[in-house]
């Protein structure tokens, strides 16, 4: 089973993405801030896919892909995909650890097909499972 991450500060935004998550069969966790996010990616044993805001107090979502970056095993057993609202997506895609960690972008509001897919592939990138036909889900997002 997937399980999922789920970063951000603002709890409306947690509340729908762990109910329509869950819904969808996944294992969600939530947590508010990048700091706490960092905890538990650090002492998690499997993979998380990560999903992580770009805006949040303490620590940004880069600056929590910054430091995962600084470990290689932990860049490695874990996914990642960073969101934000769509103008800053543009910004971001120029971002070289972006690149460097092959990171997909996600822009709020959420298209929760486009998102259940990035979810998809993400963890098959992390299981060296092939590529599978695209399963359309039905649910819309934020």
């Amino acid at each position: 089973m997937i399980r999922i991450l789920v970063v951000d500060d603002d709890l409306a935004t947690r509340e729908m993405l762990h109910i329509m998550l869950t819904y969808t069969g996944y294992d969600v966790l939530e947590v508010p801030d990048g700091t706490k996010a960092l905890e538990i990616i650090h002492t998690s044993p499997e993979p998380l896919v990560v999903l992580l805001d770009l805006r949040m107090p303490t620590l940004s979502g880069l600056d929590v892909l910054y430091s995962v970056e600084r470990d290689a095993e932990l860049a490695d057993r874990h996914g990642f995909i960073l969101f934000s609202a769509s103008r800053e997506i543009e910004t971001l895609s120029s971002e070289p650890i972006v690149h460097r960690l092959d990171i997909p972008l996600i822009a709020k509001p959420f298209d929760m097909h486009m998102l259940l897919d990035t979810i998809e592939t993400v963890f098959r990138r992390l299981t060296k499972v092939p590529d599978r036909p695209v399963i359309m889900h039905s649910a819309v997002c934020c």
